[in-house]
């Protein structure tokens, strides 16, 4: 077996360079960074007016006291950073512009003792004319033991980043003024609605939707486009629309819903309701009906007439049959009994005008006679003699007067007509 020994030597300048490299880095490392800053980027979003708080956590690396001085620069993502050494940011831009500007934090020192850590506050005003995007700028923390030094001393700066987006500060609010039907009543086929809308935001709407039109059921009956020509409405301003539906004079009250939509999630809705009443048709019905009823009051009239002639000449009973007044020609009367009775009175009187009459033949007329005179009554001294009321004899001039022959009167049902 073999045994190597390192030289005496060589262990004592292996021992010496180990004791120098231990002694140097933590010397080299608290001459690099004598304090720490955490975070190194603040990022953040707003509206204008709105207030960003941040905390800037720093600790001394050393043994020994540092001083810490902020401030603030504008950075240009075109040009790199900009500005002047203060904590007014950049003297040459706008203040709506300049997010140095716009950050606050302390103008003095701030002292840590060897290892203390502190807190630094950073607070972030956004300026209400900034414009919507994204600004940068930097917070330098520079140790030293003043300011003029400290800023000058680059070695010793610990930058730390800051991102503050500005939100566009966007209002959408539209604001229904009205919703109304044109009229309370439609006599027509077309029912027209009008809507004022006004946008109190500061941002340009275009509202959709629709009118929905409901009958007396609440069933939906129809659906008419609401601002079908897609008006916008810009910030600050009123529109007047209209709509129009076509409800083909259908007769009766209506409910119509607005229910429009705008932006993200904003809706405008209301109710209104209006009758349909179609004049025209309804006079046109009206006068149709009335002459349906003229024309069967005719017919039913025509009709009471003849049964009346027919019950003079005894071909029909005056009681009875088919229903009572004039509504039993229509076959709504259920009285059997007078029917039945009605039928065997006509068919008795057929039969007893048919028995009556035992042979029927032509004769020829008689031949005219002259009036005879049954009785003769001469009164004394009288010029005039009186024949039964048959005929009135002047006897002076030789003239007979003849009376007037009652005809006998003959019953309806015993006369025959040969024209059958």
């Amino acid at each position: 077996m073999q045994t190597s020994h390192t030289p005496h030597y060589l262990r004592w300048m292996l021992t010496a360079f180990s004791f120098f490299v231990l002694c140097l880095v933590p010397t080299m490392a608290s001459a690099a960074t004598l304090f720490t800053a955490t975070p190194v980027v603040l990022d953040g979003k707003g509206k204008q007016r709105e207030i960003i708080r941040y905390s800037i956590s720093v600790e001394n690396q050393t043994n020994h006291l540092v001083s810490i001085y902020p401030w603030v620069t504008d950075i240009d993502t075109k040009k790199g950073e900009e500005g002047f050494s203060d904590l007014e940011g950049s003297r040459d831009k706008e203040l709506s512009a300049s997010l140095a500007r716009w950050i606050e934090v302390t103008r003095g020192s701030v002292d840590l003792l060897p290892h203390e850590k502190k807190e630094i506050g950073v607070t972030v005003q956004i300026n209400l004319n900034a414009k919507p995007g994204i600004y940068h700028a930097t917070i330098h923390l520079s140790a030293g033991s003043d300011r003029a030094s400290a800023e000058r001393d680059t070695k010793e700066t610990v930058d730390v980043g800051v991102n503050i987006e500005v939100l566009e500060d966007i209002n959408e609010r539209l604001q229904l003024d009205v919703f109304l039907p044109t009229k309370k009543v439609f006599s027509g086929d077309q029912a027209d609605f009008s809507y004022s809308i006004e946008n109190i935001g500061n941002r340009g709407l275009i509202p959709r939707g629709k009118i929905r039109i409901y009958d007396r059921r609440g069933i939906e009956v129809a659906t008419v486009d609401a601002n079908q020509d897609g008006k916008k409405l810009e910030p600050s301003t009123n529109q007047l629309l209209s709509s129009a539906w076509a409800s083909g004079g259908e007769f009766g009250r209506y409910k119509a819903m607005l229910d429009l939509e705008y932006g993200g999630h904003g809706t405008l809705q209301d109710t209104v309701f209006f009758w349909v009443i179609p004049w025209k048709k309804l006079v046109g019905m009206f006068t149709s009906l009335m002459i349906l009823c003229v024309v069967i009051a005719v017919v039913l009239h025509s009709r009471s007439e003849a049964v009346n002639a027919r019950r003079r000449l005894g071909y029909e009973p005056v009681s009875g049959g088919g229903g009572k007044g004039m509504f039993g020609f229509f076959g709504g009367g259920d009285d059997t009994e007078e029917v039945e009775e009605y039928k065997e009175e006509v068919v008795d009187s057929a039969y007893e005008r048919n028995s009556a009459v035992k042979e029927i033949r032509e004769v020829p007329l008689p031949k005219p006679v002259h009036t005879r005179l049954y009785s003769r009554t001469v009164a004394d001294n009288s010029a005039q003699v009186q024949l039964h009321d048959r005929a009135v004899i002047d006897m002076s001039s030789h003239q007979v007067v003849l009376g007037k022959r009652e005809e006998p009167k003959v019953s309806p049902r015993n006369i025959i007509n040969l024209k059958r």
